[in-house]
């Protein structure tokens, strides 16, 4: 115990180097390439098919946030960990907004904190026993949620196909 108070001053500390190796080691891959060709639609598609890998990281992302309800400590250093990794994915975004034919009209930051809050949000699912029934499926949403990124605004309400009738031919 003494040896990690001698490299962590605190448990605050100790939390928040935990949590940023695993969000390197398991999402820093997952957000807009680098430089590289990718599609941001079959980049988070497969990153929701394996939500399985990630299950350590979300049950980790539970306690912080469970610690930050409780401790100002934590919750400024997890706070600010976790901004910096969504200012760099809001970032890599925006630079890489027309290759990856975003919308014009889509609020990138929101956009990558409603796909965190998803993640987030699995995780409080997977700590009170309530996961997805398959990734496949999860990886579905996902991919119909990155997809939607990519319409304008007026074409999200139109979701429903138009029915086609056929015309009767005249006599």
């Amino acid at each position: 115990m003494g040896a990690v108070y001698l490299h962590f001053k605190s448990k605050a500390e100790l939390l928040v180097a935990a949590l940023e190796a695993k969000v390197a080691e398991e999402l820093e891959d997952a957000g807009p390439p680098r430089g590289r060709s990718g599609d941001h639609v079959a980049r988070l598609t497969e990153a929701a098919r394996g939500l399985d890998e990630r299950i350590n990281l979300r049950a980790l992302l539970v306690q912080a946030a469970a610690a930050s309800q409780t401790d100002e400590d934590t919750r400024i250093r997890v706070r600010d960990a976790q901004s910096a990794h969504v200012d760099d994915w809001v970032s890599r975004y925006q630079t890489d907004r027309e290759r990856l034919q975003l919308a014009d009209d889509l609020d990138i930051a929101t956009a990558v904190l409603y796909t965190w809050a998803a993640e987030l949000g699995l995780g409080m699912l997977e700590a009170f026993g309530m996961p997805p029934v398959s990734g496949e499926a999860w990886a579905d949403v996902q991919n119909r949620v990155a997809r939607s990124f990519r319409l304008p605004r007026e074409d999200l309400g139109s979701e429903k196909p138009k029915r086609r009738r056929d015309k009767v031919p005249a006599n």
